[in-house]
């Protein structure tokens, strides 16, 4: 199941590298100001490292609370891609 939050981001750091067996790439985010629920919480402490996930980055207004996104979550739980 797909965890939400609301976070404002600090810093973003993107590697690119080039090797023998082809390009790589790194994009680290720092978030600040991360509101999230228990339970999405225990979602994002369930993804194993070495797995790969799907990412996406949307902005918020600035009213929209975690109360809302565990609103949304919850209307679309069996949708696992659905936009906010």
């Amino acid at each position: 199941m797909p965890a939400y939050f609301k976070a404002f981001p600090k810093k973003f750091l993107i590697e690119n590298k080039s090797t023998k067996s082809g390009n790589k790439q790194k994009i680290k985010m720092v978030l600040n100001k991360i509101q999230i629920s228990d339970h999405d919480l225990t979602e994002l402490k369930n993804i194993n490292p070495e797995e790969a996930v799907k990412v996406m980055i949307k902005s918020a207004d600035d009213d929209t609370s975690i109360e809302d996104i565990e609103k949304v979550r919850k209307e679309n739980k069996d949708d696992k891609y659905k936009i906010l």
